[in-house]
């Protein structure tokens, strides 16, 4: 598995063997199941996968009910054939690079950037497969969340700022950087989040959501910071309307696909 001080150093090879060795560790790391991913396996996720070649398979439907994008990782065999160069756009590769099946159809062999813009453009997540098998589980998910995240600040997690407090938390040993509180101090500060922190054009999209719901709510986004955490930053999201806790609570589960992962929304 590459840590991520060894990110820098495989700068230095070509970018087909750079890229193998993202995909071998990608496909370790998916190894691992799900209950064994630790937040430190996600940190080091987030890092890793944006390095990655894939195939794009298709869209799918998750058991969420949410657009997903299946990519399947690509092996060394597929990334030895790539033959365009490597942009912030489609690679595309034909099969009769690496076997010789003439009647074979064109396969979209994609950088982690362009598999990305493809999800942004359909408001999709992606779906991160090994092996293409229809009845298996996708091996990761990332939610449309961490798209925009890596569209707009080229990371997965958020931007800067949460980034920068959750590793600041992990260095500190907290092992659950957005749930521990580390005072008792009762100090909450609110304001308006600015446009690099939580742009207007992902707060639209969950605007229109809710009201497709509740056309009669009148929807605000907040700065909310609870001194009293590790990450005292999130994202207060207010209705406008007398909801049950409950109602409430269930549907902040559901827009929690719109949040990059160190970016908690909440309601009160």
């Amino acid at each position: 598995m590459i840590e991520n001080r060894e990110i820098e150093e495989l700068n230095s090879l070509s970018p087909k063997e750079r890229g193998k060795k993202f995909n071998q560790s990608i496909r370790e790391m998916l190894e691992i199941p799900n209950e064994g991913r630790s937040h430190h396996w996600w940190d080091m996720f987030y890092n890793v996968v944006k390095e990655g070649y894939f195939e794009i398979k298709g869209a799918v439907t998750g058991p969420d009910d949410r657009n997903y994008i299946c990519a399947q990782l690509c092996d060394d065999h597929m990334i030895n054939g790539i033959v365009s160069p490597i942009k912030q756009n489609f690679i595309k590769m034909s099969p009769a690079h690496t076997q010789k099946n003439q009647n074979a159809t064109e396969l979209q062999i994609v950088n982690f950037s362009s598999l990305a813009l493809h999800s942004y453009e359909r408001l999709a997540g992606i779906a991160i497969i090994v092996e293409d098998k229809l009845e298996k589980r996708p091996d990761a998910i990332l939610r449309f969340g961490a798209v925009w995240s890596f569209i707009y600040y080229q990371e997965l997690a958020g931007c800067a700022n949460v980034i920068y407090d959750y590793h600041e938390s992990i260095k500190k040993g907290i092992s659950n950087p957005l749930e521990t509180t580390v005072s008792d101090s009762d100090k909450i500060r609110l304001g308006k989040p600015s446009e690099e922190f939580f742009p207007s054009a992902i707060r639209r999209l969950i605007e229109k959501e809710i009201k497709k719901d509740m056309p009669e709510a009148s929807v605000e986004f907040n700065l909310y910071e609870q001194e009293c955490y590790a990450m005292p930053f999130s994202i207060l999201l207010s209705l406008g309307l007398e909801t049950p806790n409950e109602l409430k609570n269930k549907y902040i589960q559901k827009l929690v696909w719109y949040m990059p992962p160190y970016l908690p929304l909440t309601t009160q």
